[in-house]
């Protein structure tokens, strides 16, 4: 399956082990996975639409190991000047999500829904990873990147986007 499959799916994906394709990108506030290509359906629960992005947790001291992997991967990139590249991997695990959302009322009266996962509509617990890959981004595919990082909290489904 690809990130957006699962996306669509999230209803009768919670609880469920599954195997999911996409851009495994690991950072200081934590792991995430992200559509190879860009979904052709906003995500959309609660009123809210989110980013096309699901959190990962490792499930155990054996997964957390898995990392080394990426940044093995990574490694011949990281004096390539002008080269950005992206891991693409499959991680299995279990998914969770929230059936339903709660919010927060932030200064200012701007709303955002609470959720575990960072600020992501649902989460893997991962015990496996295979398949890396190394992939150059496009000029494009960098561009879309940077801009849901920029602002990668969940939007009223009636706000304007850009």
């Amino acid at each position: 399956m690809t990130v957006c499959d699962v996306l669509k799916a999230l209803e009768d994906m919670n609880g469920k082990e599954v195997t999911v394709r996409g851009n495994w990108d690991i950072g200081d506030t934590g792991q995430i996975l992200t559509p190879v290509t860009p979904c052709a359906v906003l995500t959309v629960r609660d009123g809210w639409v989110w980013a096309d992005v699901i959190f990962l947790l490792p499930q155990d001291r054996e997964a957390k190991q898995l990392s080394v992997r990426h940044s093995q991967i990574l490694k011949p990139f990281r004096k390539a000047p002008g080269k950005r590249v992206r891991v693409v991997a499959t991680v299995t695990g279990r998914l969770e999500t929230r059936d339903h959302f709660e919010f927060d009322t932030l200064i200012g009266g701007r709303r955002q829904p609470r959720t575990p996962y960072l600020y992501f509509v649902a989460m893997l617990k991962y015990r496996a990873v295979s398949d890396l890959e190394a992939v150059e981004y496009t000029s494009e595919e960098l561009e879309r990147e940077l801009e849901w990082r920029r602002e990668p909290w969940a939007k009223p489904l009636n706000e304007k986007r850009r």
